[in-house]
């Protein structure tokens, strides 16, 4: 649609590298988020730093689940060769029994859990973990939703998110940023008065500074005109909240720093629950995504 009606579209969480690939792609979008081949070279460049090496892959059954294991056994032969995938197991969307994929998990010997599973899967998947006694440590994208892991208690502890957003990044305008984020929250009413909303935890933070990054080359470019625009966004740099975030001019890819946190108990996001440590950087050229192949604009 983007294409056909000559309007932008900004893809701010829409993971799936094969979005923007020879087939797909269009001048008129751009993907300022993460894509499935950052995520799973970030993980694995995470994991070449620590003694982990058997993981157990468990994914939904389309391309995104698909995408994400692929980036992830990509990732693991660059940085962590020695690396084991112990099994790796595909899932229908929308799940409400988990338990036969989570006692297969169970009797398996691995170090960690890694999927890409979004809501509601993320959350019956880790609720079902709990309910079994499972306790393998979940390497994840989106299962970290404050609702969730305030109902696992201190049992997240040891689950690792990345993302390309991190709330406890210690740079000055993410610190800034958190606090007015939260001073606000304490105004707003219902429904936005939410857990969810209390701290701008990954995806949230996220998707703001992507908007920021948006709305400044928009001023930059001195119009809504969307070829002035797309002039000014291709190959642009822009410091965001936690890093530099770059526009690569070819495929309107996104590049940048990606960070792995750790849960911890106690924290100081959440009394009862374990939530976001300090953060792991993985530097962005180490998770920076392959060009598409076969787009000629990228070849030239």
């Amino acid at each position: 649609m983007a294409k056909k009606y000559n309007t932008l579209y900004v893809i701010g969480y829409a993971n799936a590298a094969g979005l923007l690939d020879a087939k797909n792609f269009n001048r008129y979008t751009f993907r300022t988020c993460l894509n499935s081949k950052m995520f799973g070279h970030a993980v694995a460049y995470f994991y070449s730093k620590r003694p982990e090496k058997k993981f157990y892959l468990l994914m939904q059954d389309y391309l995104f689940g698909h995408e994400m294991a692929d980036a992830f056994k990509e990732g693991l032969k660059m940085y962590k060769p020695d690396a084991v995938i112990v099994d790796e197991v595909y899932h229908p969307l929308f799940m409400k029994d988990f338990a036969p994929y989570v006692t297969k998990l169970k009797g398996a010997d691995a170090d960690v859990l890694y999927t890409g599973d979004w809501l509601p899967d993320s959350d019956n998947l880790m609720m079902t973990m709990k309910s079994l006694d499972v306790t393998i440590p979940i390497a994840n994208l989106y299962a970290d939703m404050p609702e969730t892991f305030r109902a696992l208690g201190p049992a997240g502890k040891g689950m690792v998110n990345v993302n390309d957003y991190m709330i406890t990044c210690d740079t000055p305008e993410n610190q800034a940023y958190v606090k007015a984020w939260h001073e606000q929250w304490k105004k707003w009413g219902h429904p936005y008065n939410a857990i969810l909303y209390r701290y701008p935890v990954t995806v949230l933070g996220s998707c703001c500074d992507q908007l920021y990054w948006f709305f400044n080359v928009v001023e930059r470019a001195g119009t809504v005109d969307p070829e002035k625009i797309i002039a000014t966004f291709e190959g642009d740099k822009y410091k965001g909240l936690t890093g530099v975030l770059e526009m690569r001019a070819c495929d309107h890819q996104a590049v940048k720093p990606m960070y792995a946190a750790e849960f911890e108990y106690p924290n100081p996001w959440v009394k009862d629950a374990a939530s976001y440590g300090k953060p792991f950087v993985v530097p962005a050229k180490y998770c920076t995504p392959p060009l598409p192949e076969g787009l000629d604009r990228c070849e030239k």
